[in-house]
């Protein structure tokens, strides 16, 4: 609370105060006494005098009041705080609210969930903002979203959103909700702003450890002439430790694949709270079916996780949903975990031949023909095409998943333009090179930058020792990609016993050109990735990513000239894993929070013929973007995790959709609690207030009110006064003793 004077010069007008007193003593008049034989019946009774005495002193602090009232009144005192308030007129108020939306605000321990409490509690603030309110909403998850933007006094309004807001989902980012709170009321004019928080006691959502985040909100608050108070209201009964199970992000072996073909699906089931080890079964679905022969059971340890893995294989094409999940518990937002994986019918690629012969077993390509041809029972997993070097363009790569250069010797300019724009725009490129190479030529057209190539070519290198005549065999060790993995040798069969009598020296060290620094606008290019060596450390095969594509780099030919791999057991598997992952980078089906969705269009679909489901939404329009050569419907409204579905307008059934998995981190399913320290740490060195009700932030806003004018209370004063000094003389005059001093005397 807070006093003083818009005009405090005319407070020397209370030095006027003491003019009656002195009028008073100026005028008082002495009188001769004169005793006569009737004085004595006109003498006053000691009570009479003593009412007249009090009389002519009330009727001195009377006008004495006045006088200091007009002064007072002319200097316009003010005051704030809750007793001033009051005084004044109603003060408007901004309130921007912060729901968090996090997944802990859906545990389901209590009748209602936190984040049904928290909606209440706006509710119920709406029945209690008076006119010239206004009030903003603030969707708190990873990214917050602004739902109520500008902010408004319709409480309709507010009401409709609020019954259109998606359930509570993943993690949520309570000081970047606040900042942007902040940023809201920079916008407002009412004299009264502030922020109020709905959240549980969750302490991860709170980002306690990122002082930046939080000097960003103090440096915020510091700017307003009255720094806005932040209220946070907690709901659900957090005290102890919560048991909960939830599992982790989902991953594949592949994110495209065929159909036939085995697919490995693997996650995390992790327990937090809890006293002891817990058994639990674990659910594989598709499309929201569930497997029955796929289940497991797994045994977690207090505070601990184990991973599970299923395989799994498609019989038809078709994009899929793929789901594993747990035994409900308090907590179902974390219960499962969700991804896409598409099913082709067979992926195209093409494979350059560049050293075609008349006997078709001595070309270069032979090996890797005679492995796709021999794929699926139905329909083969790679479609391959094989054309010369000199066939090499545009129009052969319009389509293709990939490409293999077998051998090539040297590429045109034009050749590898296309190349490169192939990759750019998600395609795959391996390159298998073997005697016919001219390096030279190779590190010359990949001289730009960023380089194709994750390595320039040196030269031909041949073991050296006493057993150089047995060549040099493969570093099992160093296969530790994860689709590498399974040739190891506790894995495989005869991978890592392959030998090797040549191999080309990549120069991992020095690329074709290093990379250019990191700027604002322009990202570095992709770290080179050495996927295998050989016993003696040689790069055998290394990999780099390249716009939306990615470049797999072998040093030896996919034939049986420099090696005894294509007569190895697992030289077909290890062809199909290097297709597979190269063509499964055009999947983007799988993505996080935040990111837009990219659905390649084919044929003659175009971006407006799609609308778009999910969290929340429903028919929202796709937006076209141009990629190189190939066209998008884009969608970038995926701040709510959950199943996203492209629909093309006319389709019916809900297998013609494109899903898309929007998937967040698994963090929320931690749900430890904000301890007293931590309160203590929000409340003292960050300023937040813990409140209840509305009621209590608009009684504790008194404090931020104007300051209030109480001038126009002194005006009422001295017209009171006027009429009392009047009321009071008027007494006195007909009371008729006039003749107290005489009466005294006597």
């Amino acid at each position: 609370m807070a006093f003083g004077f818009l005009n405090a010069l005319m407070l020397l007008g209370l030095v006027g105060v003491g003019l009656p007193v002195l009028a008073h003593l100026i005028s008082k008049r002495r009188f001769d006494i004169v005793q006569w034989g009737a004085m004595r019946f006109l003498e006053l009774g000691h009570r009479t005098r003593r009412r007249i005495r009090l009389q002519d002193f009330l009727l001195l602090f009377l006008r004495m009041a006045l006088i200091a009232c007009v002064a007072l009144a002319l200097s316009r005192p003010w005051g704030s705080g809750s007793l001033f308030g009051a005084l004044g007129p109603d003060v408007k108020h901004d309130l921007v609210i912060v729901l968090d939306s996090s997944g802990s605000m859906a545990w389901q321990g209590a009748p209602q969930t936190p984040h049904l409490q928290a909606i209440q509690w706006i509710h119920d603030a709406l029945e209690a903002l008076r006119p010239g309110d206004t009030i903003s909403l603030i969707d708190a998850r990873r990214q917050p979203r602004r739902l109520i933007f500008p902010p408004t006094s319709d409480s309709k309004h507010v009401r409709d959103e609020l019954a259109k807001l998606p359930g509570p989902s993943g993690t949520s980012r309570l000081p970047a909700a606040i900042e942007d709170a902040l940023k809201i009321l920079t916008t407002t004019s009412n004299p009264v702003r502030r922020v109020v928080v709905l959240s549980d006691d969750q302490s991860l959502a709170w980002n306690l450890d990122d002082e930046l985040n939080w000097e960003r909100i103090g440096e915020l608050r510091r700017q307003f002439k009255q720094p806005p108070v932040i209220d946070v209201v907690t709901f659900g009964d957090n005290q102890g430790s919560r048991q909960n199970f939830s599992v982790g992000n989902i991953s594949f072996s592949r994110d495209v694949t065929v159909p036939e073909f085995p697919l490995k699906i693997r996650t995390t089931i992790r327990q937090s709270g809890g006293d002891g080890p817990a058994r639990k079964k674990i659910f594989l679905e598709i499309d929201g079916q569930r497997i029955q022969d796929q289940s497991q059971n797994v045994t977690l340890p207090p505070n601990g996780e184990a991973t599970v893995e299923f395989d799994h294989v498609f019989p038809v094409a078709g994009e899929f949903v793929v789901s594993v999940s747990v035994e409900p518990d308090n907590l179902p937002q974390d219960d499962r975990s969700d991804g896409v994986v598409i099913i082709t019918p067979g992926l195209p690629v093409l494979i350059v031949d560049g050293d075609a012969r008349l006997d078709a077993t001595k070309s270069e390509a032979f090996y890797l023909q005679s492995v796709f041809a021999a794929s699926g029972t139905k329909s083969p997993w790679i479609k391959a095409t094989v054309v010369p070097p000199d066939q090499l363009d545009d129009q052969k790569l319009a389509g293709m998943k990939a490409v293999f250069l077998c051998n090539v010797r040297s590429l045109t300019p034009r050749q590898w333009e296309s190349l490169q724009a192939f990759v750019r725009e998600g395609g795959g490129l391996i390159v298998a090179p073997g005697d016919r190479v001219d390096a030279a030529a190779w590190n010359k057209l990949d001289a730009s930058a960023p380089p194709l190539l994750p390595a320039p070519f040196k030269k031909i290198e041949t073991p050296e020792g006493p057993d150089a005549d047995k060549g040099t065999m493969i570093d099992s060790a160093s296969l530790e990609t994860p689709w590498l993995q399974r040739f190891r040798k506790e894995n495989g069969v005869d991978f890592v016993l392959s030998r090797f009598s040549k191999w080309w020296e990549l120069d991992t060290l020095s690329p074709a050109k290093p990379p250019e620094p990191a700027s604002p606008a322009k990202e570095p290019s992709p770290p080179l990735r050495i996927l295998a060596r050989t016993t003696a450390g040689s790069p055998l095969i290394v990999a780099r990513k390249f716009g939306q594509g990615e470049v797999v780099q072998l040093a030896f030919p996919l034939n049986a000239d420099w090696s005894t791999l294509p007569g190895k057991n697992d030289f077909v598997p290890f062809v199909y894993e290097l297709a597979f992952l190269l063509t499964g980078q055009q999947s983007h089906r799988n993505v996080e929070t935040g990111s837009p969705l990219f659905l390649p269009l084919t044929g003659n679909a175009h971006a407006d013929d799609y609308r778009v489901t999910g969290p929340g939404i429903a028919n929202q329009p796709a937006s076209p973007m141009q990629r190189g050569r190939i066209p998008y419907a884009v969608f970038r409204e995926t701040s709510v995790p959950g199943t996203y579905r492209f629909q093309r307008q006319g389709a019916q059934a809900v297998g013609q959709s494109s899903p898309f998995v929007v998937d967040d981190d698994r963090s929320e399913s931690d749900l430890a609690a904000l301890t007293d320290a931590n309160w203590a740490r929000l409340t003292d060195n960050f300023e937040l207030v813990r409140v209840r009700t509305i009621g209590e932030v608009k009684q504790s806003a008194g404090g931020e009110a104007p300051r209030a004018e109480v001038w126009w209370l002194l005006l009422l004063a001295v017209l009171a006064l006027l009429v009392s000094e009047a009321a009071l003389t008027r007494r006195m005059v007909l009371g008729g003793h006039e003749a107290l001093e005489v009466g005294a005397a006597g």
